[in-house]
């Protein structure tokens, strides 16, 4: 199934999805209701110490035996380039990573595919206001007239455009310790 074909229309749409700690199957029904194709792993480090359904390669077996494409880019797209996480508390620097060529590389990819594919970019958190998919791929996805869905795992679709780019994220202490404490229970 092509849900875009050359030359279509229709303006393109890429979708992203966080699994943090949803199930597989709750994955899969929401990239089939979504008519996703291809989905494209945009982790820096992909595998996770507690939802190993999400590891890189029974990720890849179980899309791949569910109809879909699977496509690892995270040493491209990824927002810790060599697997390097900055210290805890600090997000990363989504403008320097913007300028890598890498990022350059893998974005030009990105936007290849979703010419001919409905694809979804899948990171591990799930909410697109606190991941990369959405201040580093989505932002650019934007400037090169891409619209970007962030989707739920309650089935809701938020648009990136709905979404301030203005505004970076101001963590409290409180905050940051929550995420910290969420992010080990994750990984």
């Amino acid at each position: 199934m092509n849900a875009f074909k050359k030359g279509s229309s229709e303006k393109r749409v890429v979708y992203t999805i966080g699994h943090s700690n949803t199930s597989f199957v709750n994955l899969i029904r929401l990239l089939t209701v979504n008519l996703i194709e291809v989905v494209v792993d945009v982790r820096s480090i992909p595998y996770s110490r507690y939802a190993s359904q999400f590891n890189k390669d029974d990720l890849d077996q179980g899309l791949t035996e569910s109809g879909f494409d699977y496509r690892f880019a995270g040493k491209y797209l990824g927002a810790f380039p060599g697997g390097r996480k900055p210290p805890e508390g600090m997000e990363p620097d989504y403008a320097a990573l913007s300028q890598r060529n890498e990022f350059k590389r893998g974005l030009k990819r990105l936007m290849e595919i979703s010419k001919n594919a409905r694809v979804a970019l899948l990171c591990s958190e799930e909410n697109p206001q606190r991941c990369h998919r959405h201040h580093l791929i989505a932002k650019a996805l934007l400037e090169n007239d891409i619209d970007v869905i962030h989707l739920r795992h309650d089935g809701k679709k938020i648009s990136a455009r709905s979404i301030s780019f203005q505004k970076q994220l101001k963590f409290s202490k409180s905050s940051i310790k929550s995420r910290t404490k969420r992010q080990k229970r994750l990984f």
